[in-house]
């Protein structure tokens, strides 16, 4: 399993593309996944980036078919209009496209966020302003009891 972790500031480039921080790249184990990554629309104000095998574990628990209840067709119709597949340049690079961008706030810096199994992207401001303090706080507060099995079954907070 991948394990991202960290917290990085890089600028977005005039064609809307930044670079994927080394230790993001290296925590890939599977080099042939080290070249695309799945960005998706994130559910706070970001974005999310993911390796293949990474998105595939998350879509398990979703029936996207043709034919499953609604809430899934619905999701699934959701997450696919968002999600792009988006390579890597040889300088490290990946597109993020204008209208992820525009959806999640993000200007001319983001901050790029380890989050386990996945990779946020944020607007730098935002991830400064509060954010970060706030994913903190979070994590003081909740993980003694995460740690231990006391899960909130709703996820618990974002």
């Amino acid at each position: 399993m991948n394990f991202f972790l960290g917290a990085f500031t890089h600028k977005v480039d005039g064609k809307g593309r930044v670079f994927v921080p080394r230790p993001i790249l290296d925590a890939v184990e599977r080099p042939e996944e080290r070249t695309h990554f799945f960005l998706t629309l994130g559910l706070d104000d970001c974005l999310y980036l993911f390796t293949q095998e990474g998105f595939a574990s998350h879509l398990e628990l979703l029936d996207p078919s043709a034919f499953g209840d609604e809430a899934s067709r619905t999701t699934a119709l959701g997450l696919g209009s968002v999600a792009r597949k988006v390579s890597v340049d040889s300088q490290g690079r990946i597109l993020l496209p204008d209208d992820l961008r525009a959806r999640a706030g993000i200007g001319a810096e983001v901050a790029v966020i380890g989050a386990l199994d996945h990779v946020q992207i944020w607007d730098a401001g935002i991830w400064k302003k509060g954010r970060a303090a706030e994913a903190e706080a979070a994590f003081r507060s909740h993980a003694p009891g995460v740690f231990r099995g006391e899960s909130n079954p709703d996820g618990g907070g974002r």
